[in-house]
């Protein structure tokens, strides 16, 4: 059998048409008291939990006493249904787990077709259903009146989605592979009927930092089905990258290729339907003096670019003060930044806040930071060179960064929700700090902003989008000591404006008095 379009076109009509007002009128009125609805509900989702996605079959019986109705589930198969045809005293409901394609575009996928088919086989003389659908979306009752005399033609009726090659085995030709890795984030659905996640699958996450972190928390981010990445990182596989960056390959490491070429590749390996844009570039650090001017600017406003086409920007290198830039970059342009940094035995996770928040909203990662360091990686030893941590650091901290993420967007106002917000998947936290040294600790903290931040004050931001632009972040490049100058003369004319106004409150007070 060849599939040809012209074909499967002519079985979608047949099957719609057996289907009938099952896709065009979803909703409709149902003859089965609300207790058997909801033991109904409650045993196809059983089912569904338990990973059973497949269609069983169930028997409604009425007590000729009292009319009470109740039912009873057996599997599906062609030969019980003709069995159960026989006897007409007999009302048959077909439950389909995971209706949602046929809710949401009211088109069969492979699956129902096949299951109609078969079904329309079996019982050729049946001229009504009932039809139950279960879906995370929500649960679906119809009826459907198949019409006297309409039995589908075995010759006709042929399976779909599946071609014979010249080999003696069947492969799928289109299986939809998408809906089914998105299984785990239906079920999860089940257990948080109230949980959001197609704001967060649709987000563009921009990873700066392609090692330890950012392969965990690429590999974190297609569990909730985040789906375009943007990698971002100058360095080489190596192979003592191997152990500890879990999308890298020995092949990898021969060859020396890019972080994040080989981290995409990673990724497409487990998701071919992921869509990983990579960049291949170093960030500027603040006193870094290997680059020209040049090449400086060049980065920056590549960094710019990168950061206003993303949704939320992750936070992950190796270097405290390779943070700066982006942070105050993320910051001007109001997106929201997820800030992961890793210690020997300790991570920190955090959410940097966005400009309109409050002073006393959720603090950045240089809050607390009285000025820049300068870049001391290059004539450090090797140990100073990377993040040296023990192995369960980086995935502990990766995944409450994406947590984090996911209950974010949980909230009405996502990233500008208050510290401790409450949403369906926990409290939406500012800052969390923990460790593995003793029983695996972690606890959020509550921080004020500093408002001479060298990072995301409002004398940064506005330095930076009315003074000097692109060239006032260069000359922070150059002379990484211009940030803290530039707050110690925000700090003095503020404190002395306060001091005059104090003062003539004070004065004004006594005049009143005489």
């Amino acid at each position: 059998m060849k599939w040809s379009k012209e074909a499967d076109q002519h079985r979608v009509e047949v099957l719609q048409t057996v289907v009938g007002e099952a896709i065009q009128h979803m909703e409709g009125e149902w003859c089965i008291p609300s207790a058997v609805q909801d033991k109904i509900r409650g045993a196809v989702g059983e089912r569904a939990r338990r990973g059973s996605f497949t269609p069983c079959i169930g028997l409604l019986h009425t007590d000729k006493e009292d009319g009470s109705v109740s039912i009873d589930f057996v599997e599906f198969s062609p030969s019980r249904l003709t069995r159960l045809g026989q006897d007409p005293s007999q009302r048959i409901l077909l439950c389909y787990p995971h209706l949602s394609p046929v809710v949401y575009t009211g088109v069969l996928d492979y699956g129902m077709r096949n299951f109609f088919t078969v079904f329309r086989l079996a019982l050729p003389q049946v001229a009504q259903l009932h039809l139950y659908g279960v879906s995370p979306a929500g649960d679906v009752f119809s009826h459907c009146d198949l019409g006297e005399g309409r039995v589908v033609d075995p010759s006709e009726a042929q399976g779909t989605g599946w071609v014979n090659q010249r080999e003696p085995r069947v492969i799928p030709l289109l299986v939809e592979v998408e809906q089914k890795m998105r299984q785990n984030l239906l079920l999860l659905q089940w257990q948080r009927p109230e949980l959001q996640l197609g704001e967060l699958a649709a987000c563009r996450a921009l990873l700066l930092g392609a090692g330890s972190l950012g392969c965990q928390v690429a590999s974190h981010l297609l569990m909730y089905g985040v789906r375009a990445l943007t990698l971002v990182d100058c360095g080489r596989v190596d192979y003592n990258n191997l152990a500890r960056q879990v999308l890298f390959t020995s092949e990898d490491a021969a060859q020396r290729r890019p972080k994040v070429e080989a981290a995409a590749d990673g990724l497409r390996r487990v998701i071919p339907a992921v869509e990983v844009q990579t960049e291949e570039m170093r960030l500027p650090i603040p006193g870094d003096a290997a680059e020209d001017h040049d090449t400086i600017t060049a980065s920056i406003e590549k960094l710019i670019e990168l950061v206003e086409s993303h949704d939320v920007v992750f936070l992950l290198l190796d270097s405290y003060a390779g943070r700066w830039l982006p942070t105050l970059v993320a910051h001007a342009h109001g997106k929201p930044v997820i800030n992961i940094a890793l210690g020997f035995e300790e991570y920190l996770v955090m959410r940097h806040p966005l400009e309109e928040q409050q002073q006393e909203g959720v603090p950045c990662y240089f809050c607390n930071k009285v000025s820049l360091l300068r870049d001391n990686s290059r004539s450090a030893t090797l140990d100073l060179q990377c993040t040296v941590t023990r192995p369960a650091v980086a995935g502990i901290a990766a995944a409450l960064g994406v947590e984090l993420l996911a209950t974010a967007y949980q909230h009405p106002q996502q990233f500008r929700a208050p510290d401790d917000a409450e949403t369906c998947l926990g409290r939406l936290y500012g800052m969390k700090r923990g460790t593995i040294r003793s029983g695996l600790e972690a606890s959020a903290l509550r921080e004020r902003r500093n408002p001479y931040c060298v990072a995301c004050s409002a004398a940064m931001t506005d330095a930076y989008r009315y003074e000097g632009g692109v060239d006032f972040l260069t000359q922070c490049i150059v002379n990484p000591l211009l940030p803290s100058q530039l707050m110690e003369e925000y700090r003095s004319v503020r404190e002395g404006t306060e001091r005059k106004e104090n003062d003539s409150i004070q004065s004004f007070s006594s005049f009143s008095d005489a």
